[in-house]
């Protein structure tokens, strides 16, 4: 039978301006009436029955690229007619004109990805994105748009795991509804023209570099001050922080070595369960297992990457920066992430997103607002000794990245699992406390 998402697609076509030569010609030249849109042969387009005992395929992808399409914001209200669309992506060609031309409402039962970014797509929000209840992931970076960002954002769009709005000119404030979002993991807004506070839960949960190059922006993660007095400098010239408030973090330790004992379970297990760590390690100092590390920067001070014992070889940070990540947890002192380095977004058969790589789970730590220098060196400190520590109920410390901003702790990930199962589960390899 004749895929009855045939029309639309070659209204798209149609419409790009450069459809009929150049790279777009080597874009969409396999798109033809003669052949079907799910025979495997259009660029770009997957296909899915759309139940198992339907003869009828329905188009659930398109993903086209960086290969030099170009055309009016309207060529995409033609795709918007394609109701069983699951992932569209046309990220980094020449569209232009306004987003508020087309329709994504007839998207909403099924969209989950959108993926926009540099293009030179203009004019104020789209209204119809917040349509998409189900979205997961909205990349609309690196194009023109302007007016403010749609305050009610977080109530409408609470599926979304990313959002990047970056390099675009939003003005106004950051919205405080962003904290009705359960699973953002990704936020970008730097590079735009926003203004005032950053809210407390956001500068909590991502770094400054979400929020750089807004120069009206203030307060935490930013180096800026919101009373309008002179912003007092973290750092003199040398890069060293001023005395004062110059007591050590014992709070900040503690917590480090609390986090270390299992990811998101009862606090009075796990401080049990450091505890005898503690013990171990003192019984066991001389047989102790030393760190390979390796430094970014030429003082120690400054950024480090060390990978301990059982660490993957190629292990960098840039690599777990570059990860695909899912939020499993946020607390004030730290923000818990699954992430898989290498790993690839897909929607699969059921139209659920998929994702391949090594996973791992990531503690982010934040840098103390008065910590001082001391007081970071001494938490690197006890990140390496932590990373010595082997026992059978206690999830190893794999590798650690600090700055002068942060702490990541790297843990082996445990899938379906809880502490109380790791600490007692069945399987026979698995001792019990």
């Amino acid at each position: 039978a004749a895929s009855p998402d045939a029309a639309s697609l070659l209204a798209f076509k149609s419409a790009c301006a450069g459809a009929g030569r150049g790279t777009a010609t080597a874009a969409l030249d396999s798109w033809t009436e003669s052949i079907e849109p799910c025979s495997g042969e259009w660029r770009g387009v997957t296909c899915q029955r759309s139940s198992s005992s339907s003869a009828t395929s329905r188009v659930r992808r398109v993903v086209l690229e960086g290969v030099g399409l170009a055309g009016d914001a309207g060529a995409i209200a033609a795709l918007a007619d394609v109701p069983s669309l699951s992932f569209l992506s046309l990220k980094n060609n020449t569209f232009t004109g306004s987003l508020r031309d087309v329709d994504f409402s007839p998207l909403a039962p099924h969209l989950k990805l959108l993926y926009l970014s540099g293009n030179g797509f203009s004019g104020r929000f789209p209204e119809s994105i917040l349509r998409l209840r189900h979205l997961r992931r909205l990349d609309l970076s690196g194009n023109r748009l302007a007016g403010t960002i749609p305050p009610e954002i977080g109530h409408r769009l609470r599926a979304l795991v990313t959002l990047h709005l970056a390099r675009n000119s939003f003005v106004g404030s950051v919205p405080s509804s962003l904290e009705s979002m359960p699973k953002l993991a990704e936020f970008n807004v730097s590079g735009n023209k926003l203004s005032g506070k950053i809210p407390n839960h956001l500068a909590a949960a991502f770094p400054a570099s979400s929020f750089l190059g807004n120069p009206e922006l203030c307060g935490a993660p930013l180096r800026r001050r919101c009373d309008g007095q002179r912003q007092r400098a973290h750092t003199d010239a040398d890069g060293e922080t001023p005395h004062g408030q110059g007591r050590r973090s014992s709070h900040d330790r503690w917590m480090v070595v609390m986090i270390m004992a299992a990811v998101g379970a009862a606090v009075a297990t796990l401080i049990a369960a450091a505890l005898c760590a503690v013990l171990c390690l003192k019984n066991k100092k001389s047989t102790r297992p030393r760190a390979n590390s390796r430094t970014s920067s030429m003082s120690t001070s400054r950024e480090e990457t060390v990978r301990f014992d059982g660490c993957c070889e190629e292990f960098d940070v840039r690599a777990l920066m570059m990860g695909a990540a899912e939020m499993l947890g946020k607390g004030a002192a730290a923000t818990t992430y699954r992430v898989v380095m290498g790993g690839q977004h897909d929607v699969g058969d059921a139209g659920a997103e998929e994702t391949k790589g090594d996973e791992v789970v990531v503690k982010r730590l934040r840098r103390r607002e008065g910590a001082t220098r001391e007081d970071e060196g001494g938490r690197r400190e006890l990140a390496r000794e932590m990373g010595s520590w082997r026992h059978a109920n206690i999830v190893d410390l794999r590798a650690f990245y600090a700055s002068e901003e942060e702490l990541l702790l790297v843990f082996d990930y445990i899938p379906n699992g809880s502490l109380h199962s790791l600490l007692h589960g069945k399987q026979p390899h698995q001792p019990t406390l």
